[in-house]
């Protein structure tokens, strides 16, 4: 079983480390997650280095929307 999970993110770095943080703590690894980045370029930078070792597709969007973002990643859901 695989699991997905989706966060859409406009100037926040410290909520979603800590959110990765959570993911590589778990036992459970069946899940992905798509993160649908409204910042602008290399502003999560540090971030997906950080994080490289975990199932992350990170999704440049070029608008400025939760609505919009939720609806644009729940089109790449399994």
């Amino acid at each position: 079983m695989t699991i997905d999970l989706f966060v859409a993110t406009k100037g926040r770095t410290t909520e979603l480390a800590d959110f990765l943080r959570s993911l590589r703590q778990q036992t459970f690894t069946g899940y992905r997650v798509l993160i649908g980045d409204q910042n602008p370029p290399d502003f999560l930078a540090d971030l997906r280095r950080e994080f490289a070792d975990l199932p992350v597709t990170w999704i440049s969007l070029d608008f400025v929307s939760v609505s919009k973002a939720r609806n644009a990643l729940m089109e790449r859901l399994k």
